[in-house]
């Protein structure tokens, strides 16, 4: 069984690492090998991905004048609102400093050890903002069916110009 040095795998450059195929690290390390070819696609599509996540979390937001059955309710769809338009962001600078420190071993050779403590720390908000903007997205959806049980009167009316238009 090969043995594998996490660090020496990171002062070489992540070039010359070999692990055998029983090693449990394997995964990690043909991970990070990915991770630097993905980065022609990281630098294409998540400037895509920002803006959809703030047009998202921006058309919602303009019901920001809108009647909610609570006050609760209306707090709540503003604040979700708000950091949907705001995560995506702090996330693709998050991802941005681990594909760049993947990219650029050459940086662990200087600062390897708190250089590993932020990427853990950042890993984890990562994780963590991830998993709060799903269930924000999830808030929205869910608080626009919920908030049907009280709708405006004018919701039930018909506009007059819709009978100029002929039935079959």
């Amino acid at each position: 069984m090969a043995r594998y040095h996490f660090s020496e795998s990171f002062l070489n450059g992540g070039e010359d690492i070999r692990a055998s195929e029983d090693s449990p690290l394997r995964f990690f390390v043909e991970l990070i090998v990915a991770a630097r070819e993905a980065l022609v696609f990281f630098v294409l599509l998540v400037p895509l991905a920002v803006i959809l996540q703030i047009l998202y979390g921006g058309i919602h937001l303009s019901a920001w004048n809108y009647e909610f059955p609570t006050a609760t309710e209306e707090l709540l769809w503003k604040l979700a609102c708000i950091f949907i338009a705001a995560a995506c962001p702090v996330m693709t600078i998050i991802a941005s400093f681990f594909i760049y420190t993947i990219y650029r071993t050459d940086t662990f050779r200087c600062h390897g050890c708190i250089l590993a403590l932020f990427m853990v720390f950042g890993f984890f908000l990562f994780v963590f903002l991830l998993l709060a903007v799903f269930a924000a997205r999830m808030y929205i959806v869910i608080e626009s069916f919920i908030s049907l049980r009280s709708v405006p009167i004018g919701v039930y009316w018909t506009p007059s110009w819709i009978q100029m238009i002929p039935h079959i």
